[in-house]
């Protein structure tokens, strides 16, 4: 490469311009490849999609069905899914991973090559904007000892790495206006934002690197689980097989349930995307794979976080929260008097988690993002609420009383805030975790390996060590400002295939899935009238939330997203189940 950028430096051709050249010539010839991957996979598909059917004629439609999917932990998911939603699963969402799969990953494959791939170190001001604006939030407190935001990424530590991957990171602080940043590391040692000495401020750059690396798998890997796991799938298996499916409450909780179960069991218990085992043909041929863990410890991570938020959290007696006022914006979503009876309602909670925390407790709603779910949530409760004089009483006792057993106390909590939290949990937090993770941190700072633990960049001999292994030539000078050079461009390339695949959603023409397009099916003309105002409503929440200026104005650099206002998600493209 070194000899062609010489004759084409000699003919005044700019070097990117060269790399672009090289990439799509890559890309051309690697589909030769991947286009017959792509007819083959198909064809397996329209196989596979035949079996199930015929198996179906002959009578076969076993039940979908939960169990342990970890008895370290004890928590359940799916064990069983049924064929009617296999076939369903296989025709409508199937394709469309499979030309993700096959025509996107050439795509990577050859910018890796040409010296494309890359991800920058994330700046001050846009990490303090991520953590407060996207999925993050769910793990941040306030910390009443320093008054500043407190991310804690729970579960990292606990993590066992391959040999020679360095996940190094565990807290990040943040102040009330996003202006000061603090990093503690593995060790406990901090770095501050603030540093005035050019060491110190290296090293602050090198530990803002490993959170960096770290919140790239903390986000899928642990911080979402509990939306994902566990709690959406109980209600879908146990809603089917318990309640009248002509009946208001199944009308209204089927519309959330597409294809729930199929994802999640591929997750848990086929794991296509996290078994990595670094064997040659995971190196060489499963680029989706980046996680540098087994899949054992992938599942045990699900598994433990959703033990801490469904078991540890959910029995817990229930603490009498202040309900925070809501702003302008969030309350003209219903009249005043509905208003004061919802937040009555949810003081008086009578479980730990439903109502989720962020709508009872003061400083975790002021955070941009729980603000922003905390908005929706209302809206959605207003519909609920609007349905509750419809919905048997009866049947909803015996599922509430059925789900308990999956979901510890979920029989205790009042039927319209349980209703809510499923929808709310599925149809609004679910995407909205996704599609911000994506747009606003990992579309452009994700990569999930590091090759290098956090060394002081005071410790001369072993950094001049590194550089003279490395193929990359550069002085310690160079690297304190530009520590970004040590990530791999193979791992960006695996952790951009993943989020291709697996954390993006994959739209499939004839299967509209937007919670804008909603159809409740209800037999009764009230229960469509409060289905018609639900998407007004939502639809009028939304464009408040565009023109509402950020509550905490942080400064943006070139490259960096930032939302319109408050509209963190757009809602014409937030889905309306956990289907991926």
């Amino acid at each position: 490469m070194t000899s062609v950028f010489s004759l084409t430096d000699w003919l005044g051709i700019g070097r990117m311009n060269v790399k672009r050249l090289w990439m799509y010539t890559l890309y051309v010839g690697l589909l030769f490849i991947y286009i017959p991957t792509y007819v083959i996979m198909h064809a397996l598909l329209k196989w596979v999609t035949f079996k199930k059917r015929f198996m179906r004629l002959m009578g076969s439609n076993r039940n979908s069905e939960l169990s342990l999917f970890s008895r370290k932990n004890q928590v359940t998911d799916v064990s069983i899914t049924s064929i009617d939603e296999k076939i369903d699963f296989l025709t409508h969402r199937n394709p469309v991973y499979i030309r993700r799969l096959t025509l996107w990953t050439p795509h990577e494959l050859a910018m890796m090559f040409a010296g494309l791939q890359s991800t920058p170190l994330i700046s001050d001001e846009h990490l303090a904007y991520v953590i407060l604006h996207t999925v993050y939030a769910h793990s941040v407190s306030w910390c009443r000892e320093r008054k500043m935001y407190h991310l804690v990424m729970s579960g990292i530590c606990d993590s066992c790495l391959f040999q020679g991957f360095y996940w190094d990171a565990r807290e990040v602080y943040v102040s009330r206006d996003a202006k000061k940043l603090i990093i503690k590391m593995y060790d406990n040692s901090e770095y501050f934002s603030d540093a005035t000495e050019p060491l110190d401020r290296a090293n602050f750059d090198q530990a803002k690197l490993h959170a960096q690396i770290c919140l790239s798998y903390y986000a899928p890997g642990l911080a979402h689980n509990h939306v994902h796991f566990v709690f959406p799938s109980t209600m879908c298996v146990l809603s089917k097989s318990m309640l009248d499916k002509d009946g208001i409450l199944y009308n209204l909780l089927s519309p959330h349930f597409r294809f729930t179960e199929a994802i999640n069991y591929q997750a848990l218990r086929v794991g296509k995307a996290s078994n990595n085992k670094r064997s040659i043909v995971d190196r060489l041929f499963f680029f989706w794979q980046p996680f540098p863990v087994t899949k054992e410890q992938f599942i045990e991570g699900v598994a433990w976080k959703c033990k801490k938020y469904y078991q540890e959290q959910g029995q817990k007696n229930p603490k009498e929260q202040q309900v925070e006022p809501l702003s302008s914006d969030e309350s003209e979503s219903s009249s005043d008097d509905d208003m004061e009876e919802q937040k009555t309602q949810m003081k008086n909670r009578t479980h730990q988690i439903f109502p989720p925390r962020f709508m009872t407790d003061p400083k975790i709603g002021k955070i941009p993002y729980m603000k922003f779910l905390k908005g929706y949530y209302m809206v959605v409760r207003k519909f609920v609420a609007s349905l509750e004089p419809l919905i048997d009483k009866e049947e909803w006792n015996r599922l509430a009383l059925a789900v308990s057993e999956h979901v510890p106390k979920y029989n205790q909590v009042n039927m319209i805030d349980a209703i809510t939290t499923f929808i709310h949990q599925v149809a609004i937090t679910h995407y909205c975790d996704h599609n911000s993770y994506l747009e606003y941190f990992a579309w452009r700072h994700g990569c999930m390996s590091f090759r290098y633990p956090f060394e002081d960049f005071g410790k001369d001999r072993y950094w001049e060590a590194v550089l003279t292994s490395r193929r990359r030539k550069m002085t310690l000078e160079q690297l304190k400002l530009r520590p970004d050079w040590l990530i791999r461009k193979r791992d960006i390339m695996r952790t951009r295939c993943f989020l291709n695949v697996f954390v993006d959603y994959i739209p499939n023409p004839s299967c509209s899935m937007q919670l804008i397009d909603t159809k409740y099916n209800f037999s009764s003309k009230l229960a469509e009238q409060a289905a018609q105002q639900f998407i007004t409503n939502l639809r009028k929440y939304d464009g408040k939330l565009k023109n509402t200026p950020p509550s905490i104005p942080i400064k943006q650099h070139d490259g960096e997203k930032r939302a319109d206002g408050q509209q963190l998600v757009v809602l014409d493209d937030i889905v309306r189940s956990v289907c991926f």
